[in-house]
């Protein structure tokens, strides 16, 4: 049987948040973040490899968002999915890990 732990007030829907560092914390200019594709990602101090991955992955579909000219704004993706803008927008800007449910929203606003 599986254990949730409940950290603070994040909504269940979004458990899945890593540590400490925030995606953008994984790449050497966070100000690029979703601006650029090629970034390189790093390991930063308390970092892991793993959340590392995952930020590039985070990155990588947020820059296809970016490129789709953004079909669906956050606030619609917002709706559809039950997720608040805030929380789109943060995902989008690298200070927040994506949470199944704004990756589904992504995923689905970048489809063709």
């Amino acid at each position: 049987m599986c254990t949730v732990r409940h950290m603070g007030s994040i909504h269940p829907r979004h458990l899945d948040q890593r540590r400490n560092l925030d995606p953008c914390d994984y790449e050497a200019d966070a100000d690029s973040y979703r601006l650029t594709e090629g970034l390189q990602f790093h390991i930063p101090a308390g970092g892991d490899e793993i959340s590392m991955r995952i930020a590039e992955v985070q990155h990588r579909l947020v820059c296809r968002w970016n490129r789709s000219n953004r079909r669906r704004i956050a606030a619609q993706l917002g709706r559809q999915f039950g997720i608040k803008k805030q929380t789109i927008s943060l995902t989008a800007k690298g200070l927040r890990w994506a949470g199944e449910p704004v990756l589904a929203a992504l995923i689905h606003a970048t489809e063709p």
